[in-house]
């Protein structure tokens, strides 16, 4: 029996994360994807909490990788543009696919809007 703190998985995790730095970069990709599948089936099937949380989780992994640009450049101002140009990327995908789905139905078929003159 370990008489160490950590010893369990945390630890593990932070140790390995401590001697290999730029593996734990990998993670974040998968954590990425997950979390925007979980928005969108939550937008697709019109529920607002896993977009709520998918919306937290991209707003983490959009700290993370200005948090990463800034410390490759070594600038401050690069990690600043990089979070804003990812919030911004975040943004301007959710409006496009609120865009294309409004006119369909949830069959599928596209609704004709007639305009009143």
């Amino acid at each position: 029996i370990s008489s160490r703190r950590g010893a369990g998985t945390s630890g593990l995790l932070a140790t390995f994360v401590i001697q290999h730095p730029r593996l734990e970069l990998m993670g974040w990709f998968p954590f990425s994807v997950i979390n925007g599948v979980t928005g969108l089936l939550g937008f697709k099937l019109q529920r607002s909490f896993p977009v709520l949380l998918s919306a937290l989780a991209l707003a983490i992994v959009s700290i993370r990788a200005s948090l990463f640009i800034s410390d490759v450049t070594g600038s401050t101002v690069a990690g600043i543009c990089s979070f804003g140009l990812l919030g911004f990327a975040v943004i301007a995908a959710a409006q496009e696919l609120d865009r294309s789905s409004q006119g369909f139905t949830a069959k599928g078929r596209r609704v004709e809007q007639a305009r009143a003159m």
